[in-house]
């Protein structure tokens, strides 16, 4: 009978701590969600609710107007967000024209793991997708002290001491070449003190993308475990062949994905390009940092 007691309530004690630590993370995140977030011309959450399309105009072809959706809360430390979305397209001709036209659109909702980053002196709302495009949104509320959260942290691999979102000292790369899109300069450079290793860098220091070249197939064990420490998850290995005979490709490729971050390393085999050693090549990106930088960056009119 004391057993019985003893154990009654210390099961009371753990599923009222439980409790507890929920309650915090849904207040926690209801504290997030009353603030505005949103990209540089729209603010999409506010006072816990999301901004989505109100309605079909099936004359216009348009999603139109706007209503606020409340945000779900879960106890996982997730949250539901619903909004109108096209559900059913059709192709239409007219005079030699196609195009595609809404015939039904429906709130559907989409489960979102959250985390709040700190990155180039800017609040970002990251909201983390299994099944839709991650969203990143800007703290629009001005003069908030809000903590980072991390939820769920993306795998964060450094390759020679470099990770995407960096900043990179340009005495120590040199430029391949560099395209101009509006105001956004991106550049193609290598390590000087070591050329396998390229940047694509945007601002002229921040690190958008990582490449390794002239990977040996002696060195291909060790880095595929190193990588593997970093996910959650181990690789997928695929092989795809094209053409055939004398034209007969193989791409073989190890791939890892998760929370958006991305590493690919892939060879190409040939029967029509013959060389002394075919070597692989990994390729390193994250999404939400390349969101990040492509929309939020102000860049400077000239290399600093």
């Amino acid at each position: 009978m004391f057993r019985y007691g003893f154990n009654l309530i210390l099961f009371s004690i753990v599923f009222l701590s439980h409790c507890k630590k929920t309650d915090y993370v849904i207040d926690q995140q209801k504290n997030i969600f009353k603030y505005s977030w949103g990209t540089n011309d729209q603010i999409f959450i506010e006072d816990n609710k999301y901004h989505s399309f109100k309605y079909l105009d099936t004359l216009s072809n348009q999603l139109v107007g706007d209503s606020l959706v409340p945000i779900e809360y879960l106890e996982t430390g997730q949250v539901i967000i619903k909004k109108l979305v096209p559900t059913s397209m059709e192709m239409v001709e007219d005079q030699g024209i196609t195009e595609f036209v809404i015939t039904k659109a429906h709130f559907l909702p989409d489960t979102f793991s959250i985390a709040v980053k700190n990155y180039l002196d800017t609040k970002f709302l990251l909201l983390f997708s299994n099944t839709s495009t991650s969203r990143v949104y800007e703290l629009k509320t001005k003069d908030l002290n809000i903590p980072e959260i991390n939820s769920k942290s993306q795998p964060q691999y450094k390759i020679y001491g470099y990770s995407v979102g960096d900043e990179v000292d340009r005495e120590k790369i040199e430029i391949l070449y560099s395209d101009i899109f509006g105001s956004k300069v991106t550049e193609e450079a290598f390590l000087l003190d070591n050329q396998n290793i390229k940047f694509t860098i945007i601002g002229y220091k921040y690190i958008e993308r990582i490449e390794i070249i002239n990977i040996h197939d002696e060195e291909l064990t060790r880095l595929i475990r190193s990588i593997d420490q970093v996910f959650s998850t181990s690789h997928e290995y695929e092989e795809i062949v094209n053409g055939e005979g004398d034209f007969k490709e193989i791409v073989k490729g190890y791939y890892w994905n998760e929370m958006d971050v991305s590493i690919y390393l892939q060879k190409i085999e040939s029967n029509y390009e013959k060389q002394e050693e075919n070597y692989w090549t990994l390729e390193y990106t994250n999404y939400i940092i390349t969101n990040i930088l492509q929309n939020y960056l102000k860049f400077s009119p000239q290399s600093t």
